[in-house]
């Protein structure tokens, strides 16, 4: 850990700007394994940097250590929560399971969140921790679901495999960009094909279990599942509680390592542990979509192996040459 403390990790994202781990911002939880890696981010015409966090699996420097799916999570509208026990404990137990997790910081408008979240996903797909990554599972808490929404619609990146939100604030006015004060936040729903979780608490005013239900059929997803906190508002907390609970935050966490562990494995169309309340056939092109994707990662692998043992073989002739000198 002191020797990566020592460097400085950088790596280069689009069009000349790059990202890179701050000295010093490499931590390792000795109680999982799992390392938090403190990153900034360069934006095109700005001299502020974009701070985020990125979780990694255990052993993540050993091929295969990394699972397939990534995942990265927007905070709500209070951007010092990104950081909270709440973030940190999804962040920790999705790592400690084998999947990059990233996570950011943005106070501000949403139309900057919506930039930044994008940037956000462009530095982690292009990381070197995110060498076995080939998809990527977004979303957030509260407004921070709608962020991800927004984007994913837009994004340029086509391996989107599914969306999580925590509390997505159904009925929440927000702004538009060059246009009037939407009256909800349902419209993002109606643009996404992709799974998505649901995990709406029972006393959010903003979004009930019942309304998402009530607009399943503007969405043309063909897998959403939902899962009710009960007895939680709209930040997930109890009754007189300030904060989440230990065991709300758990459920939260292994409910998400749930939803996206069936999708690491192709086992959603199966799974019944995650209430699903739409459902369509399995897609036809889900079963080529699988044997593609296994294809790809044999031949990823079969090219990690032939570069290492070239960088063996470039090292031991190296070593040849130094000892003739």
């Amino acid at each position: 850990c002191n020797s990566w403390n020592m460097v400085r990790l950088h790596w280069h994202v689009e069009d000349g700007l790059g990202a890179f781990v701050t000295q010093n911002g490499m931590f390792i939880n000795p109680d999982n394994g799992v390392t938090h890696a403190t990153a900034e981010i360069e934006l095109a015409g700005q001299t502020i940097l974009l701070e985020a966090c990125f979780s990694l699996p255990p052993n993540y420097l050993r091929d295969g250590s990394t699972r397939d799916v990534g995942v990265v999570l927007a905070h709500g509208s209070q951007a010092a929560t990104w950081k909270g026990k709440t973030m940190t404990q999804l962040a920790t137990a999705l790592a400690a399971a084998g999947y990059l997790t990233v996570r950011y910081y943005c106070p501000g408008k949403e139309q900057r969140r919506l930039r930044i979240f994008e940037k956000t996903l462009d530095a982690a797909a292009t990381s070197p921790f995110a060498r076995g990554v080939s998809r990527w599972v977004i979303g957030g808490i509260g407004s921070g679901g709608r962020v991800a929404a927004n984007v994913g619609a837009k994004c340029r990146l086509n391996n989107i495999a599914a969306y999580a939100f925590l509390g997505y604030p159904l009925m929440e006015p927000h702004n538009v960009f060059k246009g009037p004060t939407a009256p909800d936040s349902i419209n993002h729903l109606t643009k996404i094909n992709a799974p998505i979780l649901f995990i709406q608490p029972d006393r959010d005013h903003l979004g009930s279990a019942e309304g998402v239900v009530n607009v399943l059929d503007r969405m043309p997803s063909w897998d959403v599942r939902m899962v009710e906190m009960q007895g939680c508002d709209g930040a997930f907390r109890s009754p007189d509680a300030p904060h989440p609970l230990p065991e709300t935050r758990t459920k939260l966490a292994n409910t998400m390592l749930e939803f996206v562990s069936c999708l690491q494995d192709f086992r959603l169309p199966t799974c019944t542990s995650l209430p699903r309340i739409k459902s369509m056939p399995t897609p036809p092109q889900h079963h080529e979509a699988e044997r593609c994707w296994k294809a790809a990662q044999e031949q990823r692998m079969r090219i990690i192996k032939q570069q290492l043992r070239q960088e063996v073989q470039m090292q031991i002739e190296r070593d040849k040459q130094q000892q003739k000198g």
